[in-house]
């Protein structure tokens, strides 16, 4: 996110210093998307720099006052570069507005429209499902069900941000419902590192919370949670 800098050179360097150990995605001024100077950046970004994909934030739309939308002709050009480059792009859809459920629900609405369009294209929405600020209110919109069972549509678990007590069983019972309801071939975990793991719990419990806790899923369902689905969707 933008918040920490501005990264894609920064992970260049890493994953040249460390190779198999990083799998970063490209930044992209999402607000200048259009322009030459932002399809550049992200090519050179994934060609020269090893970025495995395109982190899209639909907040940074704020310097242009919200108008733009998903499925408007300026980001064309970005999304006709990632399909070319052969990566995915993981969203992240929740914008502080004065009313946070609509605009969420709206840019869900978009992303199914835009799945639609680009169903070639491996799309994930991340920081949980439902960001944890609007989660307990919204709960899982029948409108996200509807998106995440498009073959091309995946999504990141992010249990201990929403509940307060490790092992989270509201979130085991969460992952229970999606993956029985969508199937655990179209998710995966997050740890919201680097914020997380000051604000929610450790790293290991962050893990553990599926990876021990969630024994209702099988060990290769695991397996998929953990990170093979994500190395699927990333192409390492």
């Amino acid at each position: 996110d933008h918040v920490y800098g501005d990264l894609n050179a920064y992970y260049g360097s890493l994953t040249r210093e460390h190779p198999g150990r990083f799998a970063p995605l490209a930044q992209v001024r999402e607000w200048e998307a259009e322009t030459d100077e932002e399809i550049e950046r992200v090519d050179r970004a994934v060609r020269e720099y090893g970025c495995k994909g395109v982190y899209f934030s639909v907040e940074p739309l704020a310097l242009s006052g919200y108008v733009d939308h998903l499925q408007d002709p300026k980001f064309h050009r970005l999304w006709d570069l990632i399909r070319d480059l052969e990566v995915p792009i993981w969203w992240y859809l929740d914008a502080r507005k004065r009313d946070r459920k609509k605009a969420f629900m709206e840019r869900i609405d978009e992303l199914t429209h835009w799945s639609d369009v680009n169903p070639d294209i491996p799309s994930l929405l991340t920081h949980g499902l439902v960001p944890a600020i609007i989660f307990h209110e919204l709960g899982i919109p029948d409108e996200l069900m509807f998106l995440l069972k498009r073959p091309n549509s995946y999504a990141e678990f992010q249990n201990p941000a929403k509940w307060p007590e490790y092992p989270y069983p509201e979130g085991q019972e969460l992952v229970k419902r999606m993956c029985g309801e969508v199937g655990a071939e179209s998710f995966t975990w997050g740890s919201d590192m680097p914020f997380g793991s000051g604000f929610w719990c450790t790293y290991k419990q962050a893990v553990d919370h599926i990876a021990v806790h969630c024994d209702f899923l099988t060990q290769e369902e695991r397996a998929l949670v953990l990170g093979g689905n994500a190395a699927r969707i990333l192409n390492i």
